[in-house]
């Protein structure tokens, strides 16, 4: 794959922030020097986009908890929108700690996410905690990586970003670089339920994919603050390192459907491709990621054990 080196649009305010609050982020401080990284942001936009042959979207970094990351990421997400309404929008937005932040991360998320779920077609959901909590636990620790570091939680966060969105074989848009497009058309069946988990397991041997979808599952919220279950709208489960073919077996189709809504005829998709050493799962020789859309409510009828 070649990629052009990228646009970028730096300045004094890049640096200086909105001072955590997602107000100056979102409608530009009194000099307006964040209305000038907005523009100067949005013609380097568009000038990837006229560069491209095909321009199918655009996936949308940040953060949730502070004034840049909210504000300006939201605002940005708009225009977006608006410039490019036939395109697709993705954001990736990852969730601050449950405290300790920012004093106004709570505000800022909740305004944050208003404004994605009206401009964005898929929300991505990247939880710092959960993040810390699985660095925690993970094999793959070591000394020279302390555990619940923050490159520990950026190298966790990438390995799910490339596990879903690196090409993959298994897809009739090989090689056109349609992979975002499609997990959306794949985990967002309904407008109106945009926000997307993810969760990945991998190992060094040739496990069973009975046993990473356990490992996979292992790491979702099983139920939510209020004390709700989880069922699924949709799932996503992208699998690397398939060389027997075996993951497209009914027995794999009908564990991913566990706990799934029963209005959606198809709720699961799956995709498979190969490991990416230098971006997925390092050292590991099978890597499955999933991503899905959870709601939580009412336990589902007839709902066996998850084993």
């Amino acid at each position: 794959m070649n990629f052009e080196p990228p646009t970028s649009s730096r300045g004094r305010e890049d640096v200086e922030g909105t001072g955590l609050t997602v107000r100056p982020g979102y409608h530009g401080g009194p000099s307006e020097g964040e209305t000038g990284v907005l523009q100067r942001t949005m013609e380097a936009v568009r000038q990837e986009a006229e560069r491209q042959d095909y321009y199918g979207g655009t996936i949308l970094l940040h953060s949730l908890s502070g004034g840049t990351g909210s504000g300006l990421g939201s605002r940005l997400c708009e225009q977006i929108r608006e410039e490019f309404p036939v395109g697709h929008v993705l954001t990736v937005s990852v969730v601050p700690h449950q405290s300790g932040e920012s004093p106004l991360q709570h505000y800022n998320t909740a305004l944050s996410l208003a404004s994605l779920h009206r401009s964005a077609d898929g929300v991505l959901l990247f939880h710092n905690d959960h993040a810390l909590s699985q660095c925690a636990g993970s094999p793959e620790r070591s000394s020279t990586r302390p555990q619940g570091s923050l490159s520990a939680v950026n190298k966790r966060h990438a390995s799910h970003l490339a596990g879903l969105l690196l090409p993959v074989q298994s897809l009739a848009t090989l090689g056109l670089g349609m992979e975002p497009w499609e997990l959306i058309r794949s985990v967002c069946p309904v407008p109106s339920a945009k926000l997307l988990s993810s969760t990945q397991a991998s190992s060094r041997e040739r496990s069973h994919w009975d046993s990473l979808i356990s490992g996979a599952l292992q790491y979702l919220p099983q139920i939510s603050p209020a004390g709700k279950p989880y069922s699924s709208r949709a799932v996503l489960a992208v699998a690397r390192g398939d060389h027997d073919n075996s993951f497209g077996t009914s027995s794999i189709i009908q564990r991913l459907r566990h706990r799934c809504v029963r209005w959606n005829p198809f709720p699961v998709d799956s995709w498979t491709g190969e490991i990416i050493y230098k971006y997925i799962c390092v050292s590991s020789i099978v890597c499955m990621t999933m991503v899905m859309n959870v709601q939580y409510g009412k336990k589902l009828k007839n709902e066996k054990t998850q084993n």
